[in-house]
């Protein structure tokens, strides 16, 4: 019978032979060294070859899983004065025993090392030296607020302790406000009434909200800067322009709680602590221009060298317009319009009790609490500061109720669209008295002149019917 062909190696060729001679099988003649004592022939791990498989190549012995690793290893090592192996195709099987030396650095060639790694656009694209463009922080933005970090003077946000910083954090404020009064001028130059009584437009409602929100902004810088001048102990013209500044724009933005804390500080402490810290030729100065021959000179100090009376108006406006509370309106009124103190050191009044900006705010208390919707109306329109009215405008909606409960007790049976309307303050009311303004309201309309808008919406939105030109309550 014909030797099968193997067509292995020379060794594997003498050994076939060496055992083919011998009258034995090829196993006999592997040296017993290699062969682990306990293994068998018929082990699955070592098998007899099959003649009939001329591609099988026989397992001359059992290495281990070290001596295999090893041994790959030095063979696939590559020279030193050779390069790395050549990419492999997709198609291939990559070998992975055959890796560099750890001396070899590794450097991926897909990935170009000149360029920038590519990203789609809405990712977040890599930073390179054209876009470190960043937006230099302004240090009057960085200034910190006192109620954080301390107030003791050792802190880092305790900058506005010191007056010049304090000087030049107000005149950048000034700048944010002026580039305000540009971008929304109505909240500098438009009378207020319109915004206050009649209705208005979405686009017009969403613009007074936009300066509403920045204007925000600003109070808490000015807020910021409040607290710095009080914990300072500054009271001076320095510190009342701060907290008249922060009153008004606090009206303005129809922001309460800054509102009650400016004006609530401002009278009478700001003012009258302003005044004591004044050097004393300015005091005597200044009792010498308020000499009067006249009778009603009462007191040596002259109120025209301030707005305290104007900014007392709008704080006792506020108790009774937005507050609806007239124990605060009565306890500030005759505190700050009676002298204090015991003779005789008794001191003058704060302010006098015949100034026409407190007279304003009589008369405002009467016109809501009573109520007298048309006199409220009157003074509503009447030639007034904007910011006085816009806090007599607080009390609108609360006094249209309560006209509205009038209405309805004493016009049962009904009454004109038009004549409602003046007494919701959605027309123009000629007279003070309710009785005279209907008649007075057909001769306008007589005349030519139409008014303002029918007040159908404001009407039903009250709980009104309207049949034809008719208001009716039930």
């Amino acid at each position: 019978m014909r030797a099968p062909d193997f067509s292995g190696t020379s060794r594997w060729q003498n050994i076939e032979n060496a055992g083919t001679s011998s009258g034995g099988d090829i196993w006999s003649s592997l040296p017993a060294s290699n062969v682990h004592p306990s293994s068998s022939r018929d082990e699955p791990g070592l098998r007899k070859p099959n003649p009939s498989t001329s591609s099988y190549r026989p397992t001359p012995t059992r290495f281990s899983n070290e001596d295999r690793t090893t041994r790959s290893a030095i063979q696939a090592r590559p020279p030193p004065s050779s390069s790395l192996p050549p990419r492999s195709s997709p198609g291939d099987v990559r070998s992975w025993n055959t890796r560099p030396p750890p001396s070899t650095p590794v450097r991926p060639a897909a990935i170009p090392t000149s360029t920038s790694l590519s990203s789609p656009s809405t990712d977040l694209q890599p930073i390179s030296s054209s876009h470190r463009a960043y937006k230099k922080l302004d240090e009057m933005e960085m200034l910190g607020t006192l109620s954080r970090s301390g107030g003791n003077g050792d802190g880092e946000g305790d900058g506005l302790l010191d007056r010049d910083i304090q000087e030049k954090f107000l005149l950048w404020i000034e700048d944010k406000l002026e580039a305000f009064y540009i971008r929304f001028p109505s909240f500098k130059s438009d009378d207020p009434i319109n915004r206050i009584l009649y209705p208005r437009s979405e686009q017009d409602q969403a613009i007074e909200k936009d300066g509403k929100e920045s204007l925000g902004v600003i109070l808490l810088h000015l807020r910021k800067l409040r607290e710095g001048v009080l914990a300072s102990r500054r009271m001076d013209s320095f510190a009342v322009k701060v907290y008249e500044l922060s009153s008004v724009l606090s009206i303005r933005a129809g922001n309460h709680p800054q509102l009650i804390s400016s004006l609530s500080v401002l009278v009478p402490g700001i003012y009258l602590k302003s005044t004591a810290s004044k050097p004393a030729d300015e005091n005597l100065e200044t009792q010498v221009k308020a000499l009067s021959i006249s009778s009603k000179a009462k007191s040596p100090r002259n109120e025209s060298t301030d707005n305290r009376a104007y900014y007392t108006s709008l704080l006792l406006i506020y108790h009774i317009a937005h507050r609806d509370s007239s124990v605060d309106f009565w306890t500030d009124y005759f505190k700050l319009t009676r002298p204090s103190g015991k003779k005789p050191n008794r001191r003058s009044p704060f302010v006098q009790a015949d100034h026409p900006d407190i007279r304003l705010a009589l008369e405002v208390y009467r016109a809501i609490t009573q109520p007298l919707p048309l006199t409220y109306y009157r003074i509503l329109r009447s030639d007034l500061k904007p910011d006085q009215k816009i806090v007599i405008g607080f009390a609108l909606p609360k006094m249209r109720e309560r006209t509205w409960g009038m209405m309805r007790s004493g016009w049962a049976m009904g009454m004109k669209v038009d004549f409602a309307g003046s007494l919701l303050g959605n027309e123009i009311a000629l007279s003070a008295d309710a009785f005279k303004v209907e008649d007075e309201w057909d001769d306008h309309l007589k005349n030519g002149s139409t008014g303002r808008p029918r007040a159908d919406d404001l009407i039903k939105s009250l709980g009104g019917r309207i049949d034809g030109n008719k208001v009716l309550f039930r």
